[in-house]
């Protein structure tokens, strides 16, 4: 099982078949609205050349009308039926899988926007010392009255994992604005950290009027409200992020398609900027961000788009005080590049957790 397959030609069973002779595969694309499947899921699911298409499902075919393993629409239920209701007890595996990829990029600490709430997962790893990257975990925004009962604030946790931040989401519905302003008021209030997708200007619009509104109805605090991906914001919403101290949290590489001068006018404004990758949409490397976040016209200088992807990134989470900058009395996180800028050494908390060698 897989997904966030990003890009317009999905692989056919032929692609896939040779390297997956043994698993059923299923992976959807990055909006959801089709897969691919091999040819041993194809036959879990009863999918032959005689198959009708389902409703408003598409199975492609060759031209002998035998399926390709690509799905679309309804068809994407056929296969998705006869997936084992246990498929996700591997996710100590996968988690440590992604672990040792984030430390191989230089990676030293992560906060997990997915909202799926892995938290336990993550725990027992890092007392089986599996665990090679520090992480933040968050919850959806629906889960704030569970976690308040439980006690958990921003940020609660040890060095390694950490939950008590929530994460909403915008798409500039303005008949659902009332009720993610509840939400944030609520969330904010039981001390839960906050953060909120937004890509557009109606979504960022709304979403920095519930902050404004939250902070004003629950007085003065150090509630580091986030946007995440904050794109193509308003000119008139841009100068409300510093206004607000609202951090803009942002991926260059995602969005490297729409320049670079963005970031430079959000710390000229006074916006607390921090950097993420939005793995696995877009690709997992921060170098690849720094490159293109600090060349072009009107870009920030490659030691703003470091700062944001480091001690910018720390202060998003709570952590500036602990990480985010190697000097006497912060936990020894850092990475050892090469004169090519290729990642040679990682080190978490002093020890060796990735060598290029």
């Amino acid at each position: 099982m897989g997904g966030g397959w990003n890009g317009a030609n999905l692989p056919s069973r032929q692609a896939v078949d040779p390297i997956t002779p043994d698993n059923p595969v299923f992976v959807y694309s990055s909006d959801g609205k089709a897969a691919f499947a091999n040819s041993l899921a194809l036959s879990e699911a009863k999918i032959t050349k005689f198959t009708r298409d389902p409703g408003d499902g598409v199975i492609e075919r060759e031209a002998n009308g035998e399926p390709t393993g690509i799905l679309r629409g309804s068809a994407l239920k056929l296969v998705a039926a006869v997936v084992p209701v246990d498929h996700t007890r591997n996710w100590p595996e996968i988690l440590e899988t992604a672990s040792n990829y984030a430390a191989s990029l230089g990676v030293t600490s992560v906060q997990d926007m997915h909202s799926d709430e892995l938290g336990d997962v993550y725990r027992q790893l890092e007392r089986e010392r599996k665990l090679k990257t520090r992480v933040y975990d968050c919850s959806p925004i629906s889960a704030w009255q569970r976690l308040a009962a439980k006690g958990v604030k921003a940020a609660a946790g040890d060095a390694m994992v950490r939950t008590g931040c929530v994460k909403a989401f915008s798409d500039g519905d303005e008949a659902d604005a009332s009720q993610l302003k509840r939400d944030i008021v609520a969330a904010d209030k039981a001390g839960l950290q906050v953060m909120a997708h937004a890509i557009g200007s109606k979504a960022n619009g709304i979403v920095l009027d519930a902050f404004e509104w939250a902070a004003k109805e629950n007085g003065p605090g150090d509630r580091r409200f986030r946007i995440e991906h904050a794109h193509n914001a308003s000119e008139v919403d841009l100068s409300r992020f510093g206004g607000l101290k609202v951090i803009a949290s942002m991926q260059p590489w995602l969005f490297s398609g729409s320049g670079s001068a963005i970031y430079a006018r959000h710390l000229k404004l006074g916006t607390p900027l921090a950097f993420g990758s939005d793995a696995a949409i877009a690709d997992f490397d921060p170098l690849l961000a720094i490159r293109f976040a600090s060349t072009g016209p009107g870009a920030m200088t490659f030691d703003q788009a470091v700062t944001a992807y480091t001690i910018a990134a720390a202060y998003a989470e709570f952590q500036e005080s602990v990480k985010g900058t190697i000097e006497l009395g912060k936990l020894a996180d850092f990475v050892i590049l090469s004169s090519e800028l290729n990642v040679m050494m990682t080190f978490v908390d002093g020890r060796l957790v990735y060598d290029s060698k």
